[in-house]
């Protein structure tokens, strides 16, 4: 005000609600138990990088609200206020992280006990609470990740972040990433074990050995899970084995197999008070030659541009999006087969689906975890497969029978297998 004229004036919507967090309940908003289905967002995207207009904020929200996640992780860099608005608007959790982040490199250290890097990181912390304050969405301050206690000890100053966030935090419940033991596992509200069986090494199965262990021997740690796999949409074949790394061979169908695994032994665990899947999207990571060798951490669930949902995402959507029906016929970028008996899968969150092969009924099949699998025996030549429940229905052709170089695509303009009798057209 200048005496009594409007000088300038700024509006804050905001809300309340309860957070808290128990042993056996898990996570409480407003005193009820509130399983989180989380996914990791970094804010990066191909052509823009880190700065993302309007309408692509809203695009990466859809997708995330469309497979039916309740929760983000904000990883990386503080995100653009609209990011923050509309998870306010529409109820997704927020877990916002500080910037004491694990080194990339073996050679590198994350924490260095000097005056300076601690007074820098509570700096960082304390304006990353005070600009997102009055958003309700965010519950949860992520106070390290994946944070390596090589070289100086880091316990005595994440305790301090972690006072720091409880006294200036607006009641928020502190959280940490982690993926090594020690006493720092013990200083946040809330844990998240980040782990990577069946991608790193072992096996998707050895999630279940550890969830059992964990439970028995730390039940009175609050955890969570979050796990990844790459995959690149270019790459399929035959084989469905672990791939390097660090290899330029990330099987798309590897990627899917891992969260099917991961999600049919700790997708309903009890003893876990949420899941965070990484990554929602890829995003760039400069350093990076495996994979397509481009520079991309192929980790997500949606393509560096947005522009393709690898098939893992219509797993999470039918197992946690109920209302918006929908299915989707996976595998469909594997179009050349070299085997004539097939495991068609199928992901839905329909009750019942038809499948057809060239337009002839194969049989109804129910879906169990939003997964459905029919085992048939194909002709050599192309197939029109489709999957119908009512008007929902997804389509795709793939051509059997004629051996192709493995780890290959090529197109239907140039393949030269004789089509099979009945092929539909599309």
């Amino acid at each position: 005000m200048d005496g009594n004229k409007v000088m300038d004036s700024l509006t804050v919507k905001t809300g309340f609600r309860t957070l808290e967090a128990d042993a056996k309940k898990g996570f409480l908003l407003n005193g009820e138990p509130y399983r989180l289905r989380g996914v990791n967002v970094t804010q990066d995207r191909a052509m823009v990088g880190t700065a993302l207009t309007i309408y692509q904020v809203e695009e990466d929200f859809r997708l995330i609200r469309d497979m039916g996640a309740n929760a983000v992780r904000i990883m990386g860099v503080a995100h653009h206020p609209y990011f923050y608005e509309l998870c306010d608007r529409e109820g997704i959790i927020v877990w916002s992280d500080f910037p004491l982040v694990g080194a990339a490199y073996l050679t590198d250290l994350a924490f260095v006990d000097t005056h300076e890097f601690r007074s820098n990181g509570q700096k960082q912390a304390s304006e990353i609470m005070a600009q997102q304050f009055n958003n309700p969405a965010v519950a949860m301050w992520g106070v390290f990740s994946r944070l390596r206690p090589r070289g100086d000890n880091p316990a005595d100053y994440i305790s301090q972040l972690n006072m720091v966030a409880k006294r200036d935090g607006g009641g928020r419940l502190t959280v940490a990433a982690s993926n090594t033991d020690g006493d720092i596992n013990f200083i946040t509200d809330l844990i998240l074990w980040a782990h990577h069986f069946g991608w790193r090494e072992g096996r998707p199965e050895d999630i279940g050995v550890w969830s059992k262990q964990i439970h028995a021997q730390w039940p009175q740690l609050k955890s969570a899970v979050g796990y990844s796999a790459g995959a690149s949409i270019l790459h399929q074949g035959e084989e469905l084995e672990r791939p390097d790394p660090r290899g330029n061979w990330h099987p798309e169908r590897w990627q899917t197999h891992l969260h099917e695994k991961y999600m049919g032994i700790i997708g309903n665990d009890p003893g876990f008070w949420g899941i965070f899947v990484g990554n929602m999207f890829d995003y760039g990571a400069a350093g990076r030659t495996w994979g397509e060798g481009n520079g991309i951490n192929d980790h997500g669930l949606v393509t560096f541009d947005r522009k393709y949902c690898k098939d893992a995402y219509y797993l999470y959507k039918a197992l946690w999006n109920k209302e918006d029906k929908f299915i989707y016929i996976a595998e469909k970028r594997w179009d050349r087969r070299r085997d004539r008996k097939q495991s068609i899968r199928v992901y839905t969150n329909c009750d019942e689906v038809e499948l057809r092969v060239n337009g002839q009924p194969v049989s109804s099949c129910g879906s169990k975890d939003g997964v459905m699998v029919w085992d048939v025996a194909l002709q050599t030549g192309a197939h029109y497969i489709e999957a119908r429940h009512g008007s929902i229905m997804d389509a795709a052709l793939i051509a059997v029978g004629k051996v192709f170089p493995d780890r290959t695509r090529m197109s239907h303009a140039t393949w030269g297998g004789k089509p099979s009798e009945g092929l539909h057209a599309g």
